[in-house]
Order: structure tokens, then sequence, then C-alpha cells
């Protein structure tokens, strides 16, 4: 129902059920259904027993019950002498309509102009959003690629200081989480990842970089716990499976880590480290011909690590072989590696 104004006549117009139940009164009455008009009329009573009916309202519904009866009770011929004081109150009512229909079609012009308004707003909003999202991104991305961690570490320090209502800041404290990690500030890198969480709780990469700092501070259990929410957020992060099996591994679960690992080789199987690691998991098992077979595919996806050789000799040797296990050896030597 359109709002109240404060003009008696279009308040009264106002109360009734509905715009097109108005319509059909009015249509009706100026096609002399008097009869049809008059129902209409005490249906918009009855539904809208709450409103308080105009006076132009009441006039309406009165004359159409004088000229039912009188439709009724008086012959055609008769009923003629009264066409001139309908078509009277026609006009009278008709005035009415038409100011209201004009205050109508203002309201909408103005309800399109305010919506109108509201959306350059929004766009205006949405575009200044856009804008700082994008600056945001090209100084995080600058920041990221920069070679000297010093000065990498000043500009998230600064993007931080400045983005700390955004929600997009919690890829620059991840990322100077990382950095303190690489220091050995575990406690600074634990509490920029925490913070990267809080902000952003559906940030898979903040668990999992958390995990790794409580990994290298020995807190094996916290470790875990966010190993399994990364995966949980984001089950196709191979590294998340690979790490959260090492840290089975050092509690000494070794068949959840060989699962850990083989669901990351599943998601990437061209890693050598995955194989690597399960070939050792397999050792520790005393699983040596699987442990080989790890070993080996390793070598084959990274020919130059001397790890592959050192590790496959060491198998080789468990199940005898010295002769090949002597080969490893010397592979690995040649690599680099100091046995």
């Amino acid at each position: 129902m359109v709002p109240h104004n404060s003009s008696y006549a279009q308040s009264s117009i106002d109360s009734l059920v509905s715009l097109e139940m108005q319509e059909q009164i009015n249509t009706q009455l100026i096609d002399y259904k008097i009869k049809d008009a008059t129902n209409e009329a005490l249906k918009a009573c009855v539904m809208e027993e709450n409103s308080r009916l105009s006076y132009i309202a009441i006039l309406i519904t009165v004359v159409s019950l004088l000229m039912a009866i009188v439709a009724v009770a008086v012959p055609l011929s008769v009923n003629k002498r009264y066409e001139k004081l309908i078509d009277e109150r026609l006009k009278d009512n008709k005035e009415v309509i038409d100011k209201y229909i004009k205050d109508s079609q203002n309201k909408v012009q103005q309800l399109i102009a305010d919506g109108l308004q509201k959306v350059n707003l929004s766009l205006d909003s949405s575009v200044n959003k856009l804008v700082a999202q994008q600056i945001f991104s090209i100084r995080l991305i600058r920041a990221l690629t920069n070679k000297d961690d010093d000065v990498k570490l000043n500009m998230l320090n600064e993007i931080i200081k400045e983005y700390n209502e955004d929600s997009n800041v919690a890829y620059a404290f991840n990322s100077r989480g990382s950095i303190y990690l690489a220091r050995d500030k575990y406690d600074y890198a634990i509490s920029d990842y925490t913070k990267a969480i809080k902000i952003n709780p559906l940030f898979a990469d903040a668990y999992y970089n958390r995990g790794n700092t409580y990994m290298k501070n020995d807190n094996i259990k916290n470790a875990i716990e966010d190993y399994i929410k990364a995966i949980e957020l984001n089950p196709n992060g191979a590294d998340y499976y690979y790490q959260r099996g090492k840290a089975f591994l050092i509690k000494g679960n070794n068949e959840t880590a060989i699962e850990d690992f083989t669901t990351a080789i599943g998601l990437n199987p061209d890693c050598p480290d995955y194989y690597c690691v399960r070939g050792r998991t397999y050792f520790m098992s005393e699983n040596f011909n699987k442990a080989i077979d790890n070993y080996s595919k390793a070598i084959i996806l990274n020919p130059n690590k001397a790890e592959g050789y050192y590790l496959r000799g060491e198998a080789y040797l468990s199940t005898g072989k010295t002769k090949k296990a002597k080969r490893d050896f010397d592979k690995a030597r040649e690599l680099g590696l100091e046995i």
C-alpha cells in the first residue's frame, strides 16, 4: 500500500485496499455499473477494516448505494434524472483520482531518482573498493617479489599498518609470518599466522604455515591440529598431507604417515620428496623392498639429488645387496654428499 500523505483526500484514497481495487471501483462508476462498484467499495471497507475511510471514499460508497437502490426501485426513464448528479460526482471523483495519479507518478519518479542515486553511490563504492583492492594486491605482490628480506619486511609492515581494517590484510600477515619463520622467530610467526586466521578463518595456507611453525618448535600436537584444519579447508593440498604425514612419523604412527604420503603422491605424483619420505617410512617399518621402489622413483624424478641414492643404498645394504649399495653410495658422493 502507498504510504499516507498529509493531504486528507490523498490519505483517504491511500486507505483503500489496493490500486487495482480502486481502479475497478472507478472504472465501474464511470461505466454506471453501480451495483458492481458498490460491491467493490464494500469489499474495500471489509478488507481494510483498520484504515480510516476518507470523505471521498464514504461519498463514493453512499452515492453508489443510493444509485443502486434507485436503479432497482425506479424505472429506467426516471433513473435518467440522476445521470447529471452522477456525472457531477464522477467529475469530482475524477479530479481527486487525477490528483492521486499525478502524485503517484511524482512518487514513482522520485523513487526512481532516489534508486538511481543509490545505485550510483553503490557503484562508486564498489569501484573505489575494487581500486583499493587492486592497489593492495599490487603492493603485496611487489613486497613478496622483493629479493631483499629486510625491504620485504618493511613493505609488509607498511601494508599491515595502512590496511589493518581490510580483510585482505590476512595475506600480508601470512607473508610476514613466513619471514619470521625463516628467521627462526617462531613466536612472531605464530602470532602473525594466528592474526591471519582470525581475519580469515577459511585461510588454509595460514593454518598450514602455522602448523609448520609448530613443527619447528617441536609442538607436534598443535601442528597436526593445524594440518587437519588446512586439509579440511583444502583437501587438494598435497603438501598439507605431506607435512601431516611427517608429523605422524615423528609420533611413531608409521601407517598413518604412509597413508598421508600416499595421498600426497596421488595429488602430486611428480614430487620426489614425497617418494623419499614414504620410502624412509617403509624402511623404518623394515619393508625394504617398498623402500627401494620409492627411492628409485624419487631418483627417476630427480637424478641429481644425492639423498635418493644414499637412502636407496641403505635399503640395498639392509637386504644384503652390497654391490648395489656401494654403487649408490658412490653416486651420492659424486653428487656432493659426504658419507
